[in-house]
């Protein structure tokens, strides 16, 4: 993106700049949190499912650490630009960190069936050597507490907390590598009072 001054970007992108690529349409869709000037690519072909390759904005199951920006630059990003294409659009993410995201996910949602599920079959797929990607808009809003950060269920767990200062507090457990809804939970508390 324009954002990022790379000196030898030869067509600075917008968010929402389009460009073709044969008969595929590419839209550039600007996704700020991991870094200011991140781009995701939404690319449609005719009536085919879209897909979107998202970087190191959106994994599957779990999002990029907060780098240059805010966790609300964050939060906007996936759940503002990519949550609003279509449910069944294709993801492709920049790394494959599928089983260690949807373990730290089950440790904060233990009761969501799907991401057991998930979690299950990506243990599967790493077994066998094959890739968990691409995951789909629908499936990571059941299986990703990042985009899951406005939903009852997980707003349940920090009561009086708005969805980015969930999503702010589950991308600092991500960090340091704990979950702990009891954390969510005494934030929770404390804004209460």
């Amino acid at each position: 993106g324009r954002l990022d001054n790379v000196q030898a970007c030869t067509d600075p992108l917008e968010h929402n700049s389009e460009l073709a690529l044969g008969g595929i349409k590419i839209q550039a869709l600007h996704t700020p949190g991991h870094t200011r000037g991140s781009i995701s690519y939404y690319c449609t072909e005719g009536d085919a499912t879209g897909v979107v390759f998202t970087g190191d904005t959106l994994f599957v199951g779990g999002c990029g650490r907060v780098i240059e920006c805010t966790p609300a630059d964050l939060y906007n990003s996936l759940v503002n630009v990519l949550g609003p294409l279509p449910e069944e659009t294709q993801v492709y993410v920049g790394h494959e960190y599928t089983v260690k995201n949807l373990e730290f996910a089950a440790g904060v949602e233990n009761e969501n069936e799907t991401l057991k599920q998930m979690l299950q079959w990506s243990k599967e797929q790493s077994m066998q050597r094959k890739f968990t990607v691409p995951s789909t808009m629908r499936n990571e809003f059941m299986i990703n507490p990042f985009m899951r950060s406005g939903t009852a269920e997980l707003r349940s767990m920090c009561p009086g907390c708005s969805p980015v200062e969930v999503f702010a507090e589950l991308r600092r457990q991500k960090n340091s590598g704990t979950p702990s809804p009891s954390l969510l939970a005494s934030l929770g508390t404390s804004k209460a009072q």
